[in-house]
């Protein structure tokens, strides 16, 4: 099938919005609640790498920058609130549960 780049936009908009069915896939979204499922390869590399050597962010980057001007608490408030509300990775926990690596997304909080 060959799709046009706007009705890719508009397939991708509904499906992050999670207005109901994406016709071509067949899968529902999510449902409103707190989701557990199990955490792909990937992720569980990285988990593998941090129970060995725990507390040393072996896979994390670390940035810094100077900014300079007034500081805004609630626009920085706000702004952390928009990108967790985009980005279910932010929200999310690692557990392991019977044996299997398991990722909980939790609701978006208001």
């Amino acid at each position: 099938m060959v799709f046009a780049v706007n009705d890719l936009r508009a397939r991708l908009r509904r499906r992050l919005a999670g207005r109901g069915r994406d016709p071509l896939d067949g899968k529902t979204r999510r449902t409103a609640g707190d989701v557990t499922v199990v955490a792909p390869k990937a992720q569980q590399d990285f988990w593998c790498l941090d129970q060995l050597a725990p507390q040393k962010g072996i896979a994390n980057v670390s940035r810094a920058w100077r900014i300079e001007g007034d500081f805004d608490p609630e626009g920085c408030r706000q702004a952390l609130m928009a990108l967790t509300h985009r980005h279910d990775c932010l929200r999310m926990a690692l557990s392991e549960q019977r044996g299997l690596l398991q990722m909980c997304v939790s609701e978006e909080k208001a």
